[in-house]
This record gives structure tokens, C-alpha cells and sequence, in this order.
């Protein structure tokens, strides 16, 4: 299996796009000016300034479809046209327009890619709320399944019948692109002609873009150096502190090449749900104890005179095997 790195988590600011985009992915905004996405925005920005007339212009080249997956209802409207700063003129064509689709029929697709972002949602919504240990794992190993199986429901229709439209349910659609991290490759150039036909987000494919580039090209350049010290910590997988000798090594090598500017902890693995799984478990032993292992391991890096530029970053390597070896590296 070819080496790959994807990002998991990043606890540092995340670089930028003008950083780490070649000037070929970038989609410039003017040139989405027929998107609903586009209108949006642009009407936002004039209601903010006051300015009706262009607000409401603006606002007439937004398809009901964009309003549907922001959750306005008939009802709810009227405090969108408010917010808006409409004419008179504008809130009439729009309304009518908006009832008028409103009561159409939904496509079977638009009411599957709803429903799938629904159970996304749902899912993520538990996650944030679960109050121990059983059932936060619990609610984890759900998610992972389901968001494995919506990913391949996405997959398998964008295959057979190119990216849908807004009235096939794009906007729940993108969300989906976005947890699957593993097809990342796959969705840019489909996400990026979808974002120039008006069928996707623009700032979705910056998002997806960002973390692939900073994967596949900030962080091999980051790791690609000479000035990089590594040191096997094997034993965090299974949350067990490292022998005498190899703290002693990161306490040394730490020291002589303060200021560290990366500390950059790699596992290999075949699958990123392994990944998943024991990070989920380090934060939660994190959270319950200050002397678990992986924590005095980050915490030695940066004891007595030495300093470190970004916080811990967790990358995940893609290799035959499952969670055998853990490798802490030191970037200076």
C-alpha cells in the first residue's frame, strides 16, 4: 500500500489557503457570480451596508433549494426577508417563488442525501453531549459505522451519476464529501467543477482543500527535513509510559535543540478508524488524569528551559498493519 498522510487532528492554526494551494486549485470568487452561494453572500454583505436595492437583487438569484438546507419554512421567511433588508417588490417575487417550490414534490435523491445529513447531524449532536466515558465511546463507534456507510452511499451515486444538484440535495451532500477524509482525492475535482456550476459551497472546497494540501503537501514538506529527531513510542498505544531510557532521550534531545517547532506524532495503521478509536481514548484518560502516559510525554518536551512553537499534532499514516508502531517526532 502506498505511504499517505492525512490529517486527524490538528490542535494549531490551521495554515492558510494562499500557504498551501497551488494557484491551479483556487476557484476566484468573481467568478462565481451565478451561484446561489455567491448571491447569498453578496446580498449579506449589501443588507450589512444598508443598501436594499442590491441586497434584494442579489437576493432574487438564490435558489429556494440554498433556504431549504438553512431550515426556513414558509413561516419563518418573512424574518429572512427582514434580516435581508428586501424592497417590497422583492419579498412579493420571492415568496411566491419560495411557496411555489416549496410544495413541489422533493426528488427521491434530495430526500435521501436529507435524510443521510440528518443522521450526520444527529450523530455529531450526541457526540458533543455524551456525559461518560461508555457511552461517549459508544456513541463514537456509531458514528464511525454510519458515517462509513453514508460515504459510500455518496460515493456510489456521485460515481454513476456525477455530483448532484441543489434539487437533488447538493447542500446535504457536500456535508457528507467532508467526513470522508479517505476519498479526499477523489471529491476535489468533482467538488471544484461542482462549485463552478453552482452545485456545491465554495467555502466547502476550501475546507476539503486545506486539509488534504496541508496533509499531502505542508505537512511531507514539514516532516522532510534533516532537522527532525525521531524517537519510537510504541508503548502509548496501549497507554503504557515509555522505558527510562526513551523519556530520557526526549528530555535530552527536547533540550539540545530548543525551541522545538513541531512535535509531530505519527502512527501507522491500515485502517483510520484504529486512529480514531485511540485518540478518542487518549483525550478521555487526558480529561480523567494528569499523569496518564501520553500526557507526561508531551509534557516532558516542554519542561525546564525549552519551548515549543505549535501545540501537538496528531498525523495518521496509512501502512499494512494495525497500530504497531508510534513514532513521536521533533521538527526544530
Amino acid at each position: 500500500m502506498k505511504n499517505m498522510l492525512f490529517i486527524l487532528l490538528l490542535l494549531i492554526p490551521a495554515c492558510s489557503t494562499a500557504q498551501i494551494f497551488d494557484e491551479k486549485d483556487v476557484i476566484p470568487a468573481y467568478t462565481l457570480k451565478h451561484t446561489s452561494f455567491y448571491n447569498h453572500t453578496l446580498a449579506d454583505s449589501f443588507a450589512h451596508r444598508g443598501d436594499s436595492l442590491n441586497a434584494s437583487a442579489a437576493f432574487l438569484n438564490v435558489s429556494p433549494y440554498y433556504y431549504f438546507f438553512e431550515e426556513e419554512t414558509p413561516t419563518t421567511i418573512d424574518t429572512l426577508f427582514d434580516k435581508m433588508l428586501l424592497t417590497r417588490d422583492a419579498r412579493t417575487v420571492y415568496r411566491e417563488r419560495f411557496l411555489n417550490v416549496w410544495q413541489e414534490k422533493r426528488s427521491e435523491t434530495y430526500n435521501m442525501f436529507q435524510r443521510m445529513y440528518q443522521e450526520d447531524q444527529k450523530v455529531r449532536w450526541k457526540l458533543d453531549h455524551c456525559t461518560d466515558s461508555l457511552s461517549y465511546a459508544l456513541t463514537l463507534q456509531k458514528m464511525m459505522h454510519t458515517d462509513s456507510a453514508r460515504a459510500d452511499t455518496l460515493y456510489s451515486y456521485v460515481k454513476l451519476h456525477n455530483w448532484p444538484t441543489l434539487y437533488n440535495g447538493a447542500m446535504y451532500a457536500q456535508i457528507i464529501a467532508v467526513h470522508d477524509h479517505s476519498r479526499y482525492a477523489y471529491y476535489i475535482p468533482v467538488i471544484k467543477k461542482a462549485v463552478t456550476e453552482g452545485k456545491a459551497s465554495l467555502s466547502i472546497y476550501n475546507l476539503i482543500m486545506s486539509y488534504y494540501a496541508a496533509a499531502e503537501k505542508g505537512w511531507n514538506k514539514i516532516l522532510n527535513t534533516p532537522n527532525k529527531i525521531t524517537i519510537d513510542v510504541s508503548s502509548l498505544i496501549q497507554f503504557k509510559m515509555p522505558d527510562t531510557q526513551t523519556l530520557q532521550q526526549i528530555r535530552m534531545q527536547s533540550h539540545t535543540h530548543c525551541p522545538i517547532k513541531y512535535v509531530v506524532l505519527i502512527y501507522e495503521s491500515d485502517n483510520i478508524k484504529d486512529q480514531q478509536t485511540w485518540f478518542r481514548t487518549y483525550c478521555e484518560k487526558s480529561k480523567a488524569s494528569d499523569e496518564n502516559a501520553a500526557t507526561y510525554v508531551h509534557d516532558i518536551i516542554i519542561e525546564g528551559s525549552c519551548t515549543f512553537n505549535k501545540d501537538l499534532t496528531i498525523l495518521h499514516q496509512l501502512r499494512r498493519g494495525k497500530l504497531k508502531r508510534m513514532m513521536l517526532n521533533l521538527v526544530y
